[in-house]
């Protein structure tokens, strides 16, 4: 990638976060969890996240079983996603300097 383009947690953390899977990109989620745990944060990933981000595997599968239609992926946080403030993130943390904008 050319030095222009990267973003500054890559440049400083990307040897490391390369070899440990997803391309890097599991390197900054633990990071940034066991930076939130040290210093007493709220995770920046929390369950209702998780539960999403797990769930498309497999709404996937079923889809294909069904012929590629389309499946309601579930609202795990019952509604609160709604009443979440605008630009609702936390603190960057040393390691990995917050959550990514995007």
């Amino acid at each position: 990638m050319s030095e222009g383009y990267e973003h500054p947690l890559w440049k400083r953390a990307g040897e490391r976060a390369i070899k440990t899977g997803h391309g890097g990109a599991d390197y900054f989620v633990v990071a940034e969890f066991l930076e939130a745990i040290r210093a007493g944060r709220p995770s920046p990933i929390d369950a209702c996240d998780a539960a999403a981000w797990s769930c498309i595997i497999p709404l996937s599968a079923a889809s294909l079983r069904a012929g590629g239609a389309p499946q309601e992926i579930p609202d795990f946080t019952r509604g609160a996603w709604e009443r979440r403030a605008a630009g609702d993130s936390l603190k960057p943390s040393r390691t990995t300097g917050g959550r990514a904008e995007g």
